[in-house]
């Protein structure tokens, strides 16, 4: 049936690697009707096939996303969003663009964690977010208490279980990990405007983009406003991270948050660091 279904599609606009999930819920499906004594077949199908189907995926889509990034910082500039890259093509490799946001979101982490070392050039259009609210500071002692935190735990829990210990210690590296890559991306993905939009981002925990004719206010206060629906803050931490403008639209517009969870919102708190030049520049547009 997935070579099938293969076949049918690949000179159609559906992504080819459609077929794996087709693939993997075939084989789901198969595990629940073939009786448990007649899964012999299937046994080597799990074994054998799927992590080889897996591995190749994994290799075609990092691949194909690579020469994407790679081409498009070649034709465009050397200071494009790669994230915005990233999202925009597994989305259209994945074809799924709810799993192609997770997937992007992932190579995200890797990307500015480890091979994202460029310094960032401000120019009169880009308004950093980081310098006077602190979060730089914040996600610092909290990756520090994860820390300690992981080396305790992992000490008490290797006594009882040792697969459980390691389970969670990697898992608590990894948050370690997502939280750098963030720190690193809130410092080289500037609040931007453009001719007729801003681009605001939040490191790699969100973004939107807001049209100039959709916005109704703006206003530069850190009291949070009561009586307005549809509020969202720019802030992976909530309460414990601060806001200092308060954008309030005509009509409601998305918000692309973690792993490309979408969320709609009416009324934006956002922290910029220098609010004098950003009321400056919408003064003339």
């Amino acid at each position: 049936a997935p070579l099938l279904y293969f076949f049918l599609i690949r000179r159609t606009r559906i992504p080819n690697t459609t077929a794996i999930p087709f693939f993997v819920g075939a084989i789901i499906f198969a595990s629940f009707i073939i009786p448990v004594e007649n899964q012999n077949h299937l046994n080597f199908v799990i074994k054998w096939i799927v992590p080889v189907v897996e591995l190749s995926a994994m290799l075609f889509i990092g691949l194909t996303v690579y020469r994407s990034v790679k081409t498009y910082k070649t034709i465009k500039n050397k200071d494009s969003d790669i994230l915005q890259v990233l999202n925009e093509t597994s989305e259209k490799v994945i074809g799924i663009p709810a799993i192609g946001r997770v997937f992007a979101f992932e190579l995200a982490v890797i990307y500015y964690a480890f091979f994202s070392w460029r310094k960032f050039s401000p120019t009169d259009k880009t308004f950093t977010y980081h310098k006077k609210s602190g979060k730089l500071t914040l996600f610092g002692i909290i990756i520090f208490i994860i820390g300690i935190e992981t080396i305790v735990l992992h000490i008490l829990i290797v006594q009882w279980n040792v697969i459980v210990a390691w389970i969670l210690t990697i898992s608590s590296v990894y948050v370690i990990l997502q939280m750098f890559a963030h720190l690193k991306a809130v410092y080289q993905r500037p609040i931007e405007f453009f001719d007729d939009k801003i681009v605001v981002r939040y490191g790699l925990f969100g973004g939107t983009e807001i049209d100039f004719e959709n916005i109704e206010e703006i206003t530069f206060s850190t009291q949070k406003p009561q009586e307005l629906k549809d509020v969202k803050q720019v802030a992976l931490l909530g309460e414990l991270e601060h806001f200092n403008t308060i954008i309030q639209l005509k009509n409601e517009t998305e918000f692309l948050g973690f792993y490309g969870l979408k969320d709609q919102y009416k009324t934006l708190l956002l922290f910029i660091d220098d609010t004098e030049k950003f009321n400056e520049l919408m003064q003339k547009k």
